[in-house]
């Protein structure tokens, strides 16, 4: 990867200087610009690279205080965000070289995390940089012989989109080829519903389907000596007032798996019956 030493914005991200995920975000933004992908936002975002990031790490090992106190640096990407960022709440991301490479993934191996844009510090990216050094990182790429010298952290600080619902689409689905799978969460007290909607889309009959229904509300009341005395379940809302939402989703997924060249495992959300992608990443493995 090239070394770049400053803020960059979607539109300066190249292969060579940011990880896919925040080159996506700058393909997928000019395609929204091209009319390719219609009815669909991209939050708003810009990119930390990684010669950045050694400056944020050499002030951090200068003095650990500065991972949340304010400094010159902090006050940059601050005034950055104050021109790019519109929402209260930012996803800091990663986006190091080392995720989604050709026949590899890395989903999940990496940190982010969430946090208030007025209280952004220098902590949270450097923890998010520093998940290279995680465990579970480390032993997949030893198991998949990546040389540790070869990964560099970029971090991506995007608008969060607080959304009524949040999906994974799988334009090839793991369990049939010919289809799009279309995992779909509603948002409100997530915690206590882990099973998502399973929709999908027959590619060669255009049928688009409810396969699994999202699973029940459940509500448990116990007395003082933890006796049950109360269980309780109702129905979640009814996405028949979003399938036009869903089906824009189809149509513009599908957009990107053609753009892209390749099957994509697309996340995003729906809000206000607002389509949102925030992240695309080829699909590189069979999963379950």
């Amino acid at each position: 990867m090239k070394k770049v030493d400053r803020i960059l914005s979607l539109d300066e991200c190249e292969k060579d200087t940011v990880g896919n995920k925040a080159y996506n975000l700058k393909r997928m933004k000019n395609l929204v610009k091209e009319g390719k992908l219609q009815d669909v936002i991209i939050p708003n975002a810009f990119v930390l690279p990684y010669g950045y990031l050694e400056k944020i790490e050499k002030l951090i090992e200068k003095n650990p205080q500065n991972r949340w106190q304010d400094n010159e640096i902090l006050e940059e990407i601050k005034n950055y965000a104050e021109k790019v960022i519109t929402r209260r709440d930012v996803m800091v991301r990663s986006a190091f070289n080392g995720e989604d490479l050709e026949g590899y993934s890395a989903a999940g191996l990496y940190d982010s995390f969430s946090q208030n844009r007025k209280n952004l510090d220098l902590g949270i990216i450097y923890d998010v940089m520093n998940s290279k050094n995680k465990p579970i990182a480390v032993k997949s790429r030893e198991k998949h012989n990546i040389p540790a010298d070869l990964i560099k952290p970029c971090v991506i600080i995007q608008d969060q989109i607080s959304s009524d619902y949040s999906f994974t689409t799988y334009t090839e689905s793991p369990f049939d080829k010919n289809k799009m799978l279309i995992e779909l969460f509603i948002n409100k007290d997530r915690y206590c519903k882990p099973e998502p909607y399973q929709i999908t889309y027959n590619k060669q009959t255009k049928e688009l389907l409810i396969e699994k229904e999202h699973s029940k509300y459940e509500e448990y009341i116990f007395d003082e000596n933890y006796k049950l005395i109360h269980k309780g379940s109702t129905s979640p809302k009814n996405i028949n007032k979003i399938w036009a939402v869903i089906e824009k989703l189809v149509k513009n997924a599908l957009v990107l798996e053609q753009e892209f060249g390749k099957p994509q495992d697309i996340e995003g959300g729906i809000k206000n019956a607002q389509l949102y992608f925030w992240q695309a990443r080829n699909i590189v493995k069979k999963f379950h």
